[in-house]
């Protein structure tokens, strides 16, 4: 088998400020769902999720937690909504032969 010889890489080819490429973006997403895949109880999952906010928030420290609001379930949303647009329940006809 023909060996390739590879030129070395110019020292000024990498730039450390330079935006992030596809290729790096990609290569990122590949990982980060590798990793996801290895994680298999809550309390890693956790730890994980903990570790990402903490890079996340020292990367970006004016970032703000955003408190959300319980979910109301499809009942409270029924109850507060006014009578004139409530659903009702049909009365139920007596069946033929029991009175």
């Amino acid at each position: 088998m023909a060996t390739v010889d590879v030129p070395k890489v110019p020292r000024e080819a990498f730039d450390p400020s330079r935006p992030i490429s596809d290729l790096h973006r990609t290569q990122i997403r590949g990982l980060q769902m590798a990793v996801a895949e290895t994680i298999d109880t809550e309390g890693e999952a956790a730890e994980y999720i903990r570790a990402l906010m903490r890079r996340l928030h020292a990367k970006h420290p004016q970032l703000e937690p955003v408190a959300h609001s319980p979910r109301k379930s499809k009942s409270d949303a029924r109850s507060k909504r006014p009578q004139s647009i409530r659903k009702t329940k049909k009365a139920k006809k007596p069946k033929a032969g029991k009175r």
